[in-house]
């Protein structure tokens, strides 16, 4: 039977058609974790993953050796954990990132004196200062800067703001 990409299906029929997919898939994953726990009992009373062993399991069970191989990966091989993505740093992180950057552009250009220098958020005023001056570069169409980099500029100059009111 083959499907028409154009009769519309109701709401009704799409949501049992996901339920249904949903459905499946799960005795899928069901499936493949009684698997895994069958092959890892199997490879530890075979001792070990020597020439031939992933082939004699997938023959015993009814599986292709590559379905072993992944199983065994899956289940000896702890998977990476992704970096938490920090949406805000916090005052003493965006300090301690900033800080060299401040110091830097306070040596060039500081008048506020030397007994100044040594107090992050002295230096965070520059780094605040030389991010206005780059936005109001792009307004006023003396400097070409993407957008992404545009945004993360006004991002990093309400932050410090943020910073500076505390």
């Amino acid at each position: 039977m083959t499907a028409s990409w154009t009769v519309l299906t109701s709401h009704d029929e799409a949501a049992r058609r996901a339920a249904g997919r949903r459905s499946f898939n799960a005795q899928r994953r069901h499936r493949a974790e009684v698997r895994r726990a069958k092959v890892i009992q199997m490879v530890v009373e075979r001792g070990g993953l020597g020439h031939g062993i992933r082939a004699e399991i997938a023959r015993e069970l009814g599986v292709s050796r590559s379905t072993i191989s992944r199983d065994i990966t899956a289940t000896i091989c702890a998977p990476r954990e992704p970096r938490p993505k920090a949406l805000h740093p916090t005052a003493a992180e965006l300090i301690a990132v900033l800080g060299p950057l401040g110091e830097r552009l306070a040596a060039q250009d500081c008048e506020c004196g030397p007994q100044h220098l040594e107090e992050p958020r002295h230096a965070l005023g520059h780094v605040l200062k030389f991010a206005a001056e780059t936005l109001d570069a792009v307004e006023e169409g003396k400097l070409d800067l993407p957008p992404e980099d545009v945004r993360l500029l006004e991002g990093l100059r309400d932050r410090i703001v943020a910073l500076r009111r505390q």
